[in-house]
């Protein structure tokens, strides 16, 4: 995991996604982030806290492929 704990308020683990571009691909299937919060890394930017579950990390994984076949192309 990307923040010190790994865990959420809950006790679940969380994905911590930097890139809002993911971060709409991830919504528009459904999946909302918890928090949006300030990137420890680079506070000027924000990192939005999602509830990690299979189902999240598959559509992670589509959108790394995906992006990656779009690269590829040009």
């Amino acid at each position: 995991m990307n923040n010190e704990s790994g865990l959420n308020e809950s006790g679940l683990r969380t994905y911590v996604c930097k890139r809002a571009r993911m971060c709409s691909f991830l919504r528009e299937r459904g999946f909302e982030p918890y928090k949006v919060t300030p990137d420890r890394d680079n506070p000027m930017y924000d990192v939005f806290l999602f509830t990690a579950s299979p189902e999240l990390y598959q559509a992670v994984m589509e959108y790394i492929n995906t992006s990656s076949e779009r690269r590829d192309l040009k």
